[in-house]
């Protein structure tokens, strides 16, 4: 049997990840804690086409952080929060709401629901300032998994007679998101021996909660410190951490187009991303 190009991309992933596991050290352990728990979030998928603006460069990204440094996370986060009066930070209504002021856009239609739409310029760019130095301190991890170019991804797919239904493409960005999680892990903390808890944003599609749950399944079987996988939303208090996550994301999706690859699926590296400044620009 001729394996499709999806299969042995995905039998790619998994030797990658192999190969990760076989780096290593015995007896080297970087991080003594109990728990490492991991909040992403994605951006760009709500086409599958990459035809609409906006979904040409589909990501997932986050951070992977101990538990306890989850904890010093909310209380710090809540308070920025509270000091400025917003129920939380949200990247698209708090660019929408600097892009009304700017007059670089019109108020949409929704726009009286924005929790931003009375702060002037400098509250908005202070809040975020504020919210992103506190995002980039402290013992995280920043790991962030993408296509690049997913209309090209596409026309290779064509290329090879591959079907568009017969392949669910957010498929590449998850699995490079566990590859790009080793990777980052064991650089930043080697052989640790903690549980990993996964949690990402709730998504209301079907295909992508069944494709996150098939992903993380293949990635047990190889790595039994993963333990479990959960979703929450991120305007929800008890998942503060989510809204981290996604201002990493939607920071990385603006700066996507900046990255060059040949490839037309491709992991972002968080050597690129790491540079990443998430209180400006």
């Amino acid at each position: 049997m001729i394996a499709t190009p999806e299969q042995a991309s995905r039998k790619k992933v998994e030797c990658q990840f192999r190969e990760l596991a076989g780096l290593l050290l015995p007896g080297k352990i970087w991080v003594f804690v109990k728990s490492i728990i991991v909040y992403a979030d994605e951006s760009g998928t709500h086409d599958e086409t990459g035809k609409e603006k906006g979904s040409e460069y589909p990501m997932i990204a986050g951070f992977a952080a101990p538990a306890s440094e989850w904890s010093k996370f909310r209380v710090e986060w809540q308070a920025v929060l509270k000091a400025y009066h917003a129920p939380y930070f949200h990247f698209r209504e708090w660019a929408a709401a600097s892009a009304v002021i700017r007059g670089v856009r019109k108020p949409a239609g929704d726009f009286q629901k924005n929790p931003y739409r009375t702060w002037d310029l400098k509250k908005l760019d202070k809040f975020r300032e504020t919210l992103g130095k506190i995002v980039s301190r402290g013992n995280k991890v920043l790991i962030a998994g993408a296509i690049k170019r997913l209309d090209e991804y596409h026309e290779y797919l064509k290329k090879v007679g591959v079907k568009p239904d017969e392949v669910y493409p957010f498929e590449f960005c998850m699995r490079y998101f566990f590859i790009v999680y080793y990777k980052e892990t064991l650089l930043r903390w080697g052989n640790f021996k903690a549980s990993v808890n996964f949690v990402f944003e709730q998504n209301s599609n079907p295909k992508w909660d069944a494709a996150m749950h098939q992903t993380f399944n293949a990635f047990q079987k190889i790595d039994t410190r993963l333990v479990g996988i959960s979703f929450g939303e991120k305007t929800n208090p008890l998942y503060l951490p989510l809204q981290a996550a996604d201002m990493a994301v939607s920071r990385l999706h603006q700066m996507a187009d900046t990255l060059a690859d040949d490839s037309p699926n491709c992991c972002l590296s968080c050597c690129l991303i790491s540079a990443c400044n998430l209180s400006t620009g």
